[in-house]
This record gives C-alpha cells, structure tokens and sequence, in this order.
C-alpha cells in the first residue's frame, strides 16, 4: 500500500509535520507518516540569493527512493526559490511522487504579523495538497478556491481551501484511488 513519508529538512517545526501527518489521510486516503530524519540542506544553498534552491532539495529527495510506491513530502524552514523566480512556497517532481513544501513564507511573522501557529498549519495543509498533487500529475487549476490554484502571494493561500475541486479530484483518483471528495 502507498502511502506518504514526511521528512524534514533541517529542523522544521515539528508541530507542521505531526499535523500534516495527521491530515493528509483524510485528503488522499494514504497512510502518513512523520519520518525521523533531518535532511542536510547546504548543497541547496545560493549564497548570492540568501535562499535554498528547491529544485536541488527535490533530488535530495528523489534520492532516498521511496520503496513500492510510497510518496515524499519534505518540510523546511528554508526560503526556497528556483532561479527563474524570487521565491516559490514549494516544488514538486510532476507526476513523481516527491515534494518540498517552505514554511518560511506561510508563517504570519515573515510579513511583520504575530505569529498565528494555527494560520501556519491551515497555510502548510494547503501547500503540502498543492505540491502532492503536481507530485501526482495536476497542473494548476483556475479554480481559486481549489487546493491546486497557482499562488504567488501569501494571500493567494490564504484564499484556497484544503481540498480539491471536483475535476482536480476526478483526475487524482487514478493516483489515489481512496481519495475521498470534497469536504
């Protein structure tokens, strides 16, 4: 059975992982679980950027090799870009079965705010389901509300909803076969 290895790059907040951990079931119908292992990041780092490229952390990833089937979602606290982009909330391996999810960005005190532990959780929750989903083949959806619509600005997040359109779901199930619908 398939099922979802989270991993930490560095040391991320530990609360994000056991909670994504604990609500990812309930959107793709696969086992999760919070792997004990703190990924290195310094062969990601850009120093004239002051930033992790992501695309090299997804390697990282890709290296552990996921045995039958099972999905890597990585965590950071890093600010991860890619070169053609100021800042990228995460990547994933299109229809590859790997993910790196930022929360640098989705954390309130980033933008000069008070920190909001629950803002970053539900924030996280729609990311992590926005780059599993690259992960499982979708591209971006027109959908704003939809957990796959193309963010480039915190607010943007904050306008998605934890879950997958109607059509973005149809499409899932030949990944996720539990996948449930909607809530």
């Amino acid at each position: 059975m398939n099922r979802i290895r989270i991993v930490s790059f560095g040391e991320a907040e530990a609360s994000v992982l056991y909670y994504l951990g604990s609500v990812l079931y309930d959107h793709t119908g696969m086992e999760c679980g919070v792997e004990d292992l703190h990924l290195d990041l310094s062969g990601a780092y850009l120093q004239n950027r002051h930033q992790h490229h992501s695309s090299r952390l997804l390697q990282s990833l890709k290296a552990l090799d996921p045995p039958g089937g099972d999905w890597l979602l990585g965590l950071t606290e890093a600010d991860l870009c890619i070169p053609i982009l100021t800042f990228v909330f995460g990547e994933a391996l299109l229809d590859g079965r790997a993910a790196v999810v930022s929360l640098h960005r989705l954390q309130s005190s980033f933008y000069g705010l008070e920190a909001d532990a629950d803002l970053l959780l539900r924030r996280a929750e729609k990311e992590a389901l926005h780059e599993l989903g690259h992960a499982a083949g979708l591209i971006h959806c027109r959908d704003y509300s939809c957990a796959m619509a193309f963010s480039n600005a915190v607010e943007q997040v904050d306008l998605k909803e934890p879950a997958f359109c109607d059509a973005c779901r149809e499409q899932l199930l030949t990944k996720w076969p539990r996948a449930p619908g909607k809530r």
